[in-house]
C-alpha cells in the first residue's frame, strides 16, 4: 500500500489524523457520533492550514 507519489501529503494527513485524535479525545466520552464529527472538522481544518506543497 505505498505509493511513493504521495508520501509528502501522507506525511501531512498523519500528523493532521494524530492532531484530530488527540483534540478529539473528550468527545469519545459523548459517543461514537459525536467523536467522529470531531475528527473530520478538526482534520479537514488541518489540512487546510497545512496545504500539500
Amino acid at each position: 500500500m505505498s505509493n511513493m507519489s504521495r508520501m509528502e501529503s501522507s506525511a501531512t494527513s498523519d500528523q493532521c489524523r494524530k492532531v484530530a485524535e488527540t483534540l478529539c479525545r473528550n468527545y469519545k466520552k459523548k459517543g461514537e457520533k459525536w467523536y467522529q464529527w470531531c475528527l473530520r472538522e478538526q482534520y479537514a481544518n488541518c489540512m487546510h492550514q497545512n496545504p500539500p506543497k
